[in-house]
């Protein structure tokens, strides 16, 4: 007897097609990564074999999507990944539920033969005021590098991590075995402090009309996901800061449409939210140890 497929296109890619695809009782997700992909985003970049590189290292953790299959792009055409869909919704609260999944990805041996980001806070720095560069408007420009670190330590990482450089509320999916973290098109080896950097970030709240977590206090984060690492304090507001500052640039080139629906899991995003208040006490509690 023939399995019955039914495919619907979601709405939740910026590059790539993602549709949401049921086999028989399974529901799949497939991503069909663009074989002309537009041009390189320096935040974000567009790469399908680190995405399955990732999702098979943390295989079998509950963190991610369960990886099915993965063909590498042809020469006519792109990356195609399979992974199963992740019932549940969006992130909307619970701070430390965020960070312990954070503390499990971070925690994990680091893979082989995936991209390196930064290693220290003054490569941080520097990566963020290429960034800042770019910025049109002028104004605009000389407001961010005048609040841009410059006190960064240039001491190296004793232990990079892997980091998902993208973890948003909309690709935070909270099912009913846990939150799940989704969309791995990005990531990298490199300091875990990207990752909260992103999830604090004012243009995320912004685009997923998060409520920021404002209310987030030292008892809300666990300790093990402060910067213990650094010897000399003033590397961790400069790192944090450092990292901060590209994420802020997200909210005018990525603006999603209301009522959008996340690519890998979760339900409609709501939109019309400003979630920029709050984000520099978040930051603040953070770098408290």
């Amino acid at each position: 007897m023939a399995v019955s497929t039914h495919r619907t296109l979601l709405a939740g890619g910026y590059t790539n097609e993602v549709w949401k695809v049921r086999v028989g009782r399974d529901l799949l997700i497939e991503k069909r990564y663009s074989d002309h992909p537009p041009e390189p985003n320096p935040m974000y970049p567009n790469l399908p074999d680190h995405e399955a590189i990732a999702l098979a290292h943390l295989a079998g953790t509950g963190l991610v999507p369960e990886l099915v299959s993965y063909t590498p792009a042809t020469g006519h055409e792109g990356a195609l990944l399979m992974y199963r869909y992740v019932a549940g919704t969006q992130w909307r609260r619970g701070v430390a539920d965020v960070a312990a999944l954070l503390h499990a990805v971070h925690s994990a041996p680091a893979p082989r033969d995936m991209r390196r980001l930064h290693q220290s806070a003054v490569e941080a720095r520097d990566r963020a005021d290429e960034v800042i560069a770019d910025v049109p408007l002028p104004a605009e420009r000389a407001r961010l590098t005048e609040c841009r670190p410059t006190d960064a330590a240039d001491q190296p990482l004793r232990r990079p991590a892997l980091v998902h450089t993208d973890c948003g509320p909309g690709n935070l999916v909270r099912s009913r075995h846990g939150l799940v973290l989704i969309d791995w098109q990005c990531p990298g080896v490199g300091d875990p402090v990207e990752d909260l950097a992103c999830f604090l970030s004012p243009a995320m709240m912004v685009l997923y009309a998060a409520p920021p977590p404002r209310r987030c206090r030292g008892a809300a984060i666990p300790h093990r996901l402060r910067l213990r690492r650094c010897r000399d304090r003033r590397a961790v507001p400069a790192r944090r800061c450092g990292l901060a500052l590209p994420h802020c640039r997200v909210l005018p080139v990525a603006q999603p449409s209301p009522g959008r629906v996340t690519a890998g899991g979760g339900g409609p995003v709501p939109s019309g939210t400003d979630g920029r208040a709050g984000v520099a006490e978040d930051m603040a509690t953070l770098t408290t140890e």
